[in-house]
């Protein structure tokens, strides 16, 4: 606190302040409340911070997040495009800033893919259709969610 000593309230001086990971080993319910947090115990602060979370990146206001994105011969800075804040966690896991294919846990991807590959095929061996109607009622059952689209082709 010496940089401090000449303000009575060092809190409430202003700063720019850098924080990598700042959600880093913090329940969703933390998460969900950092940015608020900060922002109300540092009113004067510019904050720059890190996430690889879209708990905390849903709370962050328009236009305000950038990502890195890399490619296969760089790595590039990309505005977030939309209001996070009115967009689902599982929208943000799935855009161009966490780049997720799916929502979906591995083992039901795979499936899915599974799926895919053999309704697309022309001819089906008998063990080959069997497989496909086991991936069918595998997916139903899925953990109690409703059937999703790519069930019923």
């Amino acid at each position: 606190m010496e940089v401090f000593d000449d303000y009575s309230s060092p809190l409430s001086t202003r700063a720019l302040l850098l924080i990598d990971e700042v959600d880093l080993h913090l329940h969703p319910k933390w998460q969900r409340a950092i940015y608020d947090f900060l922002d109300t115990r540092l009113p004067n602060c510019q904050l720059i911070v890190t996430t690889h979370s879209p708990v905390t990146a849903q709370q962050a206001d328009e236009s305000v997040i950038q990502c890195l994105i890399r490619d296969r011969t760089s790595v590039h800075l990309e505005s977030f495009a939309g209001d996070p804040g009115k967009t689902l966690i599982s929208q943000l896991l799935m855009s161009a800033a966490f780049g997720l294919k799916t929502d979906e846990s591995v083992e039901m991807e795979k499936a899915r893919e599974r799926y895919e590959k053999l309704r697309d095929k022309k001819r089906r061996t008998k063990k080959e259709s069997k497989e496909l109607t086991e991936l069918k009622k595998r997916h139903a059952e899925y953990a109690g969610f409703p059937q999703r689209e790519w069930c019923y082709g």
